[in-house]
């Protein structure tokens, strides 16, 4: 299978959570020492995870089971809801617990009732739903297709830890892991196979062809996993509930480093460039490590739980406690920080700039 990662910073697009498939957490995008809020989109509904971004439109989940679509000037395109189910009065109302990923033609999402449901990008008309397990948690991800078929949805089932692979054309299933353990993290790609840490200590590595195990790596008292894993090439990196950053190559199912950088779990998923590793603990700190060694580089103090960084050039771009923060990539020192509501999500980047949803209900757009 051919196996496709989409270079960070390649284009304006931030397609899926974390920016590409490998869930790097980079952008060449380069930002001004101070942001401005361009435009604040009503949404009518707290922001339920990340957004992502595709040529004009970014496509954004709110809490009451909706998605909708809006464009880089700050006006809602369309916008659809799940709806009530058929008895409110012994069924609860299903809702998007995953970020949308942006492929094909399509806007793809997950919800806590444990579909996968496809909609047209350009109109929000339903294309497929597929039943993948009990609930969907993390943001699905996806693969080019083998001799020009369509491309592949990774998809993870969050109870037993089941990994499905769909065809993004109609939805029909290819192939589905072995169960592992409770999985509450995102698939990761990278060449030729899907990484992801569960709630067994292990980090599991699946081939994309067949779904099946060709390695696992127990990180043992280092505990749990709740974020997603970053890829680049042939190293892998994971935040654990003891504080540590590890490093692992894939191909050798083997611990190349391990960092306990943190004073508490680190259960976001790191930004990794060339040469420093970055995560966000929720001891309230975002701490850089290099990325050959593992050894703390700095460490910057955000107060509260920070989401999973990004890196924006030569910054680093988090948001915590409702503040979006940036810090210089190399010293970690403080650039600029805006307080924009109790909560906000990672932030998106693309040309158009930095793009957050908040608790209270808006979309903004900073540049």
């Amino acid at each position: 299978m051919t196996t496709i990662l989409a270079s960070a910073g390649a284009s304006d697009d931030w397609p899926l959570y974390h920016g590409d498939a490998g869930l790097r957490g980079v952008s060449s995008v380069a930002l001004p020492e101070s942001l401005e809020v361009q435009w604040r989109c009503r949404l009518g509904a707290p922001v339920a995870s990340p957004p992502v971004v595709c040529g004009e439109r970014i496509f954004v989940a709110v809490e009451n089971g909706g998605l909708m679509a809006v464009d880089l000037k700050g006006k809602r395109v369309w916008a659809v809801s799940l709806g009530k189910p058929a008895n409110s009065a012994t069924e609860s109302r299903e809702s998007f617990s995953t970020p949308p990923l942006c492929l094909a033609g399509m806007v793809l999402i997950g919800t806590d009732q444990g579909f996968l449901h496809a909609f047209d990008s350009g109109t929000g008309a339903v294309r497929w739903k597929q039943k993948i397990g009990e609930d969907v948690l993390g943001s699905p991800n996806w693969v080019a297709g083998e001799n020009g078929a369509a491309a592949r949805v990774l998809v993870m089932s969050r109870n037993d830890g089941v990994l499905k692979c769909l065809s993004s054309g109609d939805g029909s299933l290819i192939w589905a892991s072995e169960s592992v353990s409770r999985c509450d993290t995102p698939p990761a790609v990278g060449p030729g196979v899907a990484l992801f840490g569960a709630c067994d200590s292990v980090i599991h590595i699946l081939s994309l062809a067949t779904g099946k195990s060709i390695g696992a790596i127990n990180l043992g008292d280092r505990g749990p996993m709740a974020g997603g894993t970053a890829v680049d090439g042939n190293q892998a990196f994971i935040g654990t509930r003891d504080g540590s950053v590890v490093c692992v190559d894939s191909p050798g199912c083997r611990i190349v480093w391990s960092s306990r950088c943190a004073s508490n779990e680190v259960f976001t998923t790191p930004a990794v460039t060339s040469n420093r590793v970055i995560a966000g603990s929720s001891d309230g700190r975002v701490y850089c490590l290099d990325r050959k060694t593992g050894k703390a580089m700095w460490a910057a103090k955000v107060e509260g739980t920070p989401s999973s960084p990004v890196v924006a050039g030569d910054k680093v771009v988090v948001s915590s406690e409702g503040t979006l923060f940036l810090f210089s990539l190399a010293t970690g020192k403080p650039v600029w920080a805006n307080k924009a509501a109790d909560s906000l999500t990672s932030p998106a980047i693309t040309g158009a700039g930095v793009i957050v949803g908040t608790d209270d209900g808006f979309l903004i757009l900073y540049r």
